[in-house]
């Protein structure tokens, strides 16, 4: 069980690394 919710929270945490890395690509560009 709590093996299960730390693959979530990580596969949670590369989806926010990945959000704030387009976020910062975007700002560039802008």
């Amino acid at each position: 069980m709590s093996m299960k919710l730390d693959t979530i929270l990580r596969k949670r945490k590369k989806k926010k690394h990945i959000l704030e890395r387009v976020k910062k690509k975007t700002t560039a560009i802008f």
